[in-house]
């Protein structure tokens, strides 16, 4: 949904996720994605996608960044 969007002419689009240049309607493309990939959830590609995803996201965060001695940090 975002390369169509970002692809499209389109500068902004409105409330109801219709497009204002081109009424494409980004919130039906971003919800028929998302039932797709819960539909196919565990299948190995989908698997291989979040994996290096969450690889990406999480694998930078460094186990320093945590309060050593355990307890609250306000």
């Amino acid at each position: 949904m975002q390369a169509i969007f970002l692809l499209s002419p389109d500068t902004e689009f409105l409330g109801s996720g219709v497009g204002k240049s081109l009424t494409i309607n980004y919130k039906d493309i971003f919800l028929q994605y998302k039932k797709m990939l819960i539909i196919k959830w565990y299948t190995k590609h989908i698997e291989s996608i979040v994996a290096s995803i969450n690889s990406y996201i999480f694998g930078a965060a460094k186990l320093s960044t945590l309060n050593p001695t355990g307890s609250e940090d306000f």
